[in-house]
């Protein structure tokens, strides 16, 4: 889908999902998804966290003429529900999938506010971290694996993409392949002679002289990019 609808870039179910997906991203990350066992576990555990956390400063009046609880909220409330708003009515270019990159500076505290409840959970503090380190396990290994990433870009298959271009393409074939889109990696990882694979520059050596017969072109670009200037190579050869 490519269009406002796919970014969610205004309205009250694009503002909800944005709130809600803050404190999902900085739990659990952006590389599981939200039904998976271990996430579900592991934000209902951030979620008691950040609660016993909150509620823990916001009875610390003592030390201050202003609970700690009140910082708090000033940092994080403050420009994640900014954000929200600006992407809403200004910046309409987020994705909601991103947003909340856009505003890591308020992760810092986030952390800071679930450390605090893990620390009044008394004898259970322990192995309640442990429980939350293993649920985060999951996340790490697909993070490094490369599975269940929520950002559009990286739920490009280019494995799938370079099969179909081999198994279709014929002698004197070339394939032009965006580096967002991985396939250029499995090309040189597989060994792959047909479609040979060019650059820029390649490509237009080979069109000046006329030696191309056929054309493979593999672009991946985010949805807020839809209403960019064409590629210059896309623009040659329509």
């Amino acid at each position: 889908m490519r269009g406002p609808e796919a970014d969610l870039a205004k309205g009250w179910l694009a503002a909800i999902a944005k709130l809600a997906y803050f404190p999902y991203a900085y739990s659990v990350g952006e590389t599981i998804f939200p039904w998976a066992p271990t996430a579900l576990v592991d934000l209902l555990l951030y979620g008691l966290f950040a609660l016993l956390g909150w509620r823990g400063w916001l009875l610390r009046q003592h030390l201050s003429s202003t609970a700690p609880g009140v910082w708090c909220a000033a940092f994080l409330v403050v420009p994640i529900v900014g954000s929200v708003v600006l992407t809403n009515t200004v910046l309409k270019t987020i994705p909601l999938i991103t947003l909340p990159n856009h505003v890591l500076f308020a992760l810092p505290f986030f952390a800071l506010l679930v450390a605090t409840g893990l620390s009044q959970t008394g004898r259970w503090r322990v192995p309640l971290t442990g429980l939350t380190v293993v649920m985060l396990l999951p996340s790490l290994l697909n993070y490094y694996a490369g599975r269940q990433f929520h950002n559009p870009v990286f739920v490009t298959p280019p494995r799938e993409v370079l099969k179909y271009i081999v198994e279709r393409s014929a002698p004197g074939d070339v394939l032009i392949a965006d580096v967002a889109s991985g396939v250029d990696y499995y090309h040189q990882q597989w060994n792959v002679t047909q479609p040979s694979l060019l650059n820029a520059q390649e490509f237009n050596v080979h069109l000046q002289v006329g030696q191309l017969q056929r054309v493979w072109l593999v672009e991946v670009g985010k949805d807020r990019m839809r209403q960019t200037t064409p590629d210059p190579i896309a623009t040659r050869l329509t």
